[in-house]
Protein backbone atom coordinates (compact mmCIF):
# COMPACT_ATOMS: atom_id res chain seq x y z
CA UNK A 1 0.00 0.00 0.00
CA UNK A 2 1.36 3.29 -0.91
CA UNK A 3 1.01 6.74 0.61
CA UNK A 4 -1.86 7.60 -1.51
CA UNK A 5 -4.02 5.08 -0.28
CA UNK A 6 -2.89 5.30 3.56
CA UNK A 7 -3.83 8.88 3.42
CA UNK A 8 -7.00 8.61 1.71
CA UNK A 9 -8.43 6.16 4.71
CA UNK A 10 -6.54 8.58 6.90
CA UNK A 11 -8.82 11.30 5.72
CA UNK A 12 -12.00 9.74 5.22
CA UNK A 13 -12.56 7.48 9.08
CA UNK A 14 -15.93 6.65 7.73
CA UNK A 15 -14.34 4.29 4.69
CA UNK A 16 -12.09 2.92 7.88
CA UNK A 17 -15.31 1.70 9.53
CA UNK A 18 -16.91 -0.06 6.28
CA UNK A 19 -13.38 -1.50 5.66
CA UNK A 20 -13.37 -2.89 8.68
CA UNK A 21 -17.18 -4.26 8.66
CA UNK A 22 -16.38 -6.00 5.33
CA UNK A 23 -13.40 -6.95 6.80
CA UNK A 24 -15.12 -8.71 10.43
CA UNK A 25 -17.64 -10.23 8.00
CA UNK A 26 -14.85 -11.53 5.55
CA UNK A 27 -13.45 -13.52 8.76
CA UNK A 28 -16.64 -15.13 9.57
CA UNK A 29 -17.72 -16.31 6.11
CA UNK A 30 -14.27 -17.10 4.61
CA UNK A 31 -14.20 -20.50 7.05
CA UNK A 32 -17.42 -21.66 5.28
CA UNK A 33 -16.64 -21.13 1.58
CA UNK A 34 -14.63 -24.02 -0.08
CA UNK A 35 -11.81 -21.52 -1.46
CA UNK A 36 -11.68 -19.41 1.26
CA UNK A 37 -13.14 -16.23 -0.98
CA UNK A 38 -16.28 -15.05 0.76
CA UNK A 39 -18.83 -12.92 -1.08
CA UNK A 40 -20.34 -10.51 1.20
CA UNK A 41 -24.29 -9.35 1.19
CA UNK A 42 -24.16 -5.68 1.38
CA UNK A 43 -24.11 -4.32 4.91
CA UNK A 44 -26.35 -1.69 4.71
CA UNK A 45 -25.65 0.38 8.70
CA UNK A 46 -22.75 0.60 10.01
CA UNK A 47 -22.82 2.87 13.72
CA UNK A 48 -22.17 6.14 13.22
CA UNK A 49 -22.88 6.64 9.37
CA UNK A 50 -25.51 8.14 7.62
CA UNK A 51 -27.37 5.91 5.76
CA UNK A 52 -27.71 8.45 2.53
CA UNK A 53 -23.47 8.06 2.41
CA UNK A 54 -23.03 4.81 2.60
CA UNK A 55 -23.71 4.25 -0.92
CA UNK A 56 -21.29 7.07 -1.86
CA UNK A 57 -18.60 5.01 0.87
CA UNK A 58 -18.81 2.08 -1.50
CA UNK A 59 -18.24 3.74 -4.59
CA UNK A 60 -15.47 5.39 -2.96
CA UNK A 61 -14.02 2.35 -1.74
CA UNK A 62 -14.64 0.29 -5.02
CA UNK A 63 -13.03 2.78 -7.11
CA UNK A 64 -9.93 3.21 -5.02
CA UNK A 65 -9.71 -0.52 -4.75
CA UNK A 66 -10.02 -1.41 -1.24
CA UNK A 67 -13.74 -3.36 -2.44
CA UNK A 68 -15.06 -5.19 -5.82
CA UNK A 69 -18.30 -6.00 -6.29
CA UNK A 70 -20.26 -8.17 -8.47
CA UNK A 71 -24.42 -8.50 -8.60
CA UNK A 72 -25.59 -11.74 -7.44
CA UNK A 73 -28.91 -13.79 -8.18
CA UNK A 74 -32.26 -11.50 -8.06
CA UNK A 75 -32.67 -12.43 -4.26
CA UNK A 76 -28.80 -12.19 -3.21
CA UNK A 77 -28.72 -8.63 -4.67
CA UNK A 78 -24.86 -7.05 -4.96
CA UNK A 79 -22.40 -8.65 -3.32
CA UNK A 80 -18.86 -7.06 -2.14
CA UNK A 81 -15.52 -8.25 -1.46
CA UNK A 82 -12.48 -6.93 -0.14
CA UNK A 83 -9.56 -6.55 -3.03
CA UNK A 84 -5.94 -7.69 -1.38
CA UNK A 85 -5.47 -3.62 -0.66
CA UNK A 86 -8.87 -4.06 1.06
CA UNK A 87 -7.33 -6.86 3.50
CA UNK A 88 -3.88 -5.32 4.04
CA UNK A 89 -5.55 -1.89 4.98
CA UNK A 90 -7.55 -3.59 7.61
CA UNK A 91 -4.98 -6.51 8.40
CA UNK A 92 -1.51 -4.78 8.25
CA UNK A 93 -2.89 -2.24 11.15
CA UNK A 94 -2.98 0.62 8.18
CA UNK A 95 -6.19 1.98 9.76
CA UNK A 96 -4.77 2.03 13.46
CA UNK A 97 -1.77 3.63 11.75
CA UNK A 98 -4.41 6.67 10.63
CA UNK A 99 -6.20 6.72 14.28
CA UNK A 100 -3.09 8.57 15.90
CA UNK A 101 -3.12 11.68 13.44
CA UNK A 102 -6.38 12.00 14.01
CA UNK A 103 -5.94 12.05 17.94
CA UNK A 104 -2.71 14.45 17.46
CA UNK A 105 -4.81 16.77 15.43
CA UNK A 106 -7.47 16.94 18.63
CA UNK A 107 -5.44 17.05 21.50
CA UNK A 108 -4.11 19.72 19.36
CA UNK A 109 -6.83 21.56 18.35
Amino acid sequence: MDDFELALLQKHPEWQTVLQGYFDRYQELRSQSADGEAWISRIAAFPGIESTVLSSIHGKLIAHGFLKFEVGARDAGVLYQLTTLGRQAVSNNFLSLAEPEEAELAAAG
